[in-house]
């Protein structure tokens, strides 16, 4: 008797034959229209782009529709901006031809200076999985990195903004009634304080409003100063923003004000310092019990991680007016105690994560900190900045209160004290060598930032 599972078997096997081979056609056609030679484009620029695509009839069978798609990224494949579709309808008895048109609009906050060599890449994709590309190039010339000069809290007196561009003498603009963190927003024209509340000032024609835009204050924050203002990092942030450390969270914030990330401490603990150190935002924060606590949170959703805690030992970090700074050592988030003595947490460190060493220097440290790209400086008997490996990169006699960096020339500026007054004074940022005499300031200035006019990573 024959089989019938065998005669089921040679059915279905009948059966995928035909069908695959159901449907014949030639692959899809696409080619650039506009532009088909190399073109120069700049940041904010709309660039019309213009291709054709053909999906040919098939000769025996149905399809579906073809569809298209655009990239447009550099030749070493990172991807700037895409675009897909899909063609008017399916070719059935006669092909399919359309002509497609998009607008490209060129990022502006993108930062260099160019020329970098772009690649267009048009691709079709017929219902069969049939595929056909095309490709044109284009040259992106980033605007230019400029510093339009240096700003600072409190300017000839307790209040307002100084302002110099490093060759002539400093102007004073009215500005926050006391002594106030701040930062400037790059490629925004605008400035943000903080003191009990956060206020953003525009600029305009180089001079800021008499008044501020608006006033920020988060919702069931408990009552104290603002801790710092500066900006965030523009790795991971979409235009510029500034950071904010009240006494129980710390914020980020756009030129509107608006929060658009948030990290909250619990109810026992005190903001002293925070920053991102590797991928992941962390806190320096002192107990209700007088400890001091290093936190880890997740930089995208705001979650708490883990956190590590510790009894300080140097007399001057003790007790709930005691001090102590956020430092990253050899790429670990490490707490400095006044009598120089680190706490480097190892969140891979097994059972003992803390290990202590001592700092360079002398005395008590009286202010300490880090620069924008990344340094530590510390001031004690003198001040000294050092590299990540706590290698000692510059001394200066006089003590450092903050520090500043202009990105467009290479300039780190330091705001000292001395028997003078409080003075900025501007240093090859490779080699630390003086390239402006230093100019005084008010004895209220302990802030300051450089204003550029397009964001970007030091």
């Amino acid at each position: 008797m024959f089989d019938l599972r065998v005669t089921a078997c040679i059915a279905a096997v009948s059966t995928l034959l035909i069908t695959g081979c159901a449907t014949e056609k030639a692959p899809p056609e696409i080619s650039w229209l506009s532009p088909t030679s190399n073109i120069t484009v700049a940041g904010g620029e709309a660039v019309a782009l213009k291709f054709r695509v053909l999906d040919p009839a098939p000769e025996r069978g149905s399809i579906d529709v073809a569809t298209w798609r655009v990239n447009v990224g550099t030749d070493n494949g990172a991807i700037w901006w895409t675009q897909s579709g899909v063609l008017s309808s399916a070719p059935s008895s006669h092909g399919v031809e359309d002509t497609v048109q998009l607008t490209w609009h060129v990022p502006d906050n993108l930062t260099g200076t160019g020329p970098l060599p772009l690649l267009l890449t048009a691709k079709a994709t017929d219902g069969i999985g049939q595929v056909d590309a095309d490709f044109t190039t284009a040259t992106w010339n980033g605007t230019p990195l400029l510093s339009s000069g240096l700003w600072w809290s409190g300017g000839s007196s307790n209040s307002g903004f100084g302002y110099s561009d490093g060759s002539t003498a400093p102007l004073n603009f009215p500005g926050p009634d006391s002594p106030h963190h701040m930062t400037a927003l790059d490629g925004e024209d605008f400035i943000i304080t903080g003191l009990n509340t956060l206020k953003g000032w525009p600029i305009s024609d180089g001079t800021p409003t008499s008044e501020p835009a608006w006033e920020h204050t988060p919702t069931l924050a408990p009552e104290g100063a603002i801790r710092y203002v500066r900006r965030a990092p523009f790795a991971h942030t979409s235009a510029a923003w500034a950071e904010v450390g009240w006494p129980d969270r710390c914020t980020w914030h756009n030129a509107a004000g608006q929060v658009q990330r948030s990290w909250l401490l619990e109810s026992d603990e005190l903001l002293i310092d925070a920053g991102m150190i590797g991928e992941e935002m962390v806190a320096l924060a002192r107990t209700s019990a007088q400890e001091l606590r290093l936190i880890r949170f997740n930089l995208s959703t705001g979650a708490r991680l883990e956190s590590l805690t510790w009894t300080p030992e140097a007399e001057g970090s003790t007790g709930p007016d005691g001090a102590a700074w956020l430092l990253e050592i050899g790429g670990h988030p490490t707490g400095l105690e006044s009598d120089g003595t680190t706490r480097i947490w190892n969140s891979a460190g097994g059972a003992t994560p803390l290990s202590s060493g001592q700092i360079s220097g002398e005395g008590t440290v009286q202010h300490a900190g880090r620069t924008e790209d990344g340094a530590n400086w510390v001031h004690r008997n003198g001040s000294m900045l050092f590299s990540t490996d706590l290698t000692a990169l510059g001394t200066w006699e006089d003590g450092v209160r903050t520090t500043a960096l202009d990105r467009a020339n290479g300039i780190l500026w330091l705001l000292t004290t001395s028997a003078e007054g409080h003075a900025w004074q501007g240093f090859d940022r490779g080699s630390l060598e003086a390239l402006t005499p230093p100019f005084t300031t008010g004895d209220a200035a302990f802030s300051g930032a450089v204003m550029h006019n397009q964001p970007g990573i030091p």
